[in-house]
């Protein structure tokens, strides 16, 4: 059994996707189509940084997607080849999307075109407050949660990632401070590259702006088992995926 976990915002890095764009046909088209639908240059965010520029979110999400997809088109060609299928595709967080392109449930105009809208939406918000987010390793969630709860501005457990794993979210120097706590008490912070406290009550405008896009976009049910990184379950509908 082959399945596909698709990664978001914090993964990148200068270079990905250049080996598979140098060796590759169809990448070379995946970019220069990207480009053409998302107007950005994706080719030199993605290859030659800098990295400050390519992890705006305004570029980043737009960059990550066209390269998670690129990367999949290319195993997909070689996994068929050899008649081997792929059994569950999903995706954390941005990376949701891909898995939704790889799924077919959005086309893959549709994929860029929300991406980038989410990205533009979350970089207004993220402008409007200086804002971050840790990923915080081996500390009890309830004493996570307690420190959340006595902060001094808004700070969230944005994410619960394994039972030894979650991420914070929100205002700086609040969730900075959260983050020392936790490294105080024996915890392992990790601050996450990101250019805001995404997956948190700063997002909120944003969020109300984003789903009436997602209601203008055609929703297919998933071609390949779809497991949502909202329920942990198969969901077969696109309508309920929306």
């Amino acid at each position: 059994m082959i399945s596909l976990v698709f990664p978001g915002q914090g993964s990148q890095y200068i270079g990905m996707a250049k080996d598979f764009f140098d060796n590759f046909e169809l990448v070379k088209n995946l970019f220069d189509k990207a480009e053409k639908l998302s107007n950005l240059p994706l080719k030199k965010l993605c290859f030659k940084g800098p990295i400050d520029e390519l992890t705006q979110t305004i570029n980043l999400q737009v960059c990550l997607t066209i390269t998670n997809i690129a990367c999949y088109e290319v195993l997909k060609s070689e996994l068929e080849k050899r008649n081997i299928e792929i059994s569950f595709v999903s995706g954390h967080s941005l990376g949701e999307y891909s898995a939704l392109y790889a799924a077919k449930v959005l086309s893959l105009e549709d994929t860029l075109t929300v991406v980038k809208e989410r990205g533009r939406l979350m970089d207004e918000e993220g402008k409007k407050s200086a804002s971050a987010m840790y990923a915080i390793i081996g500390f009890p969630l309830r004493d996570l949660e307690d420190l959340v709860k006595s902060a001094e501005d808004t700070v969230v457990v944005a994410n619960y990632n394994s039972p030894k794993q979650f991420v914070i979210s929100g205002k700086v120097p609040a969730v900075d401070k959260v983050a020392e706590k936790v490294k105080n008490l024996g915890g392992k912070i990790v601050k996450l590259k990101v250019s805001a406290g995404f997956h948190s009550p700063l997002m909120k405008e944003a969020e109300v702006k984003f789903n009436k896009i997602l209601d203008s976009l055609y929703w297919n049910d998933p071609v390949i088992p779809f497991v949502s990184n909202i329920t942990g379950k198969e969901e077969t509908s696109g309508t309920i995926i929306k």
